[in-house]
């Protein structure tokens, strides 16, 4: 495969699990901490910079530090 279309593929999947985690924050029955942790997982294999931004980010942030250090999310 193509180093080009490798990371293409990734930041497609990673702007598609943060599409589909945004909405997942109005919608009741979509949940959203499984989008958001695979974003961050494409995100870091496709583009580092928007891997960065997601783990700054003020709502999506706290979520992926905490798997991060812990690999656990918690409840609320």
């Amino acid at each position: 495969m193509n180093s080009l279309s490798g990371r293409t593929g990734f930041r497609i999947l990673a702007y598609t699990s943060i599409a589909l985690a945004a909405i997942g924050v109005v919608l009741p029955l979509l949940p959203t901490t499984p989008f958001v942790l695979l974003a961050a997982w494409a995100a870091s294999k496709g583009s580092p910079a928007f891997a960065v931004w997601l783990e700054s980010h003020r709502t999506f942030g706290p979520a992926i530090q905490n798997w991060h250090h812990r690999r656990a999310i918690p409840i609320k």
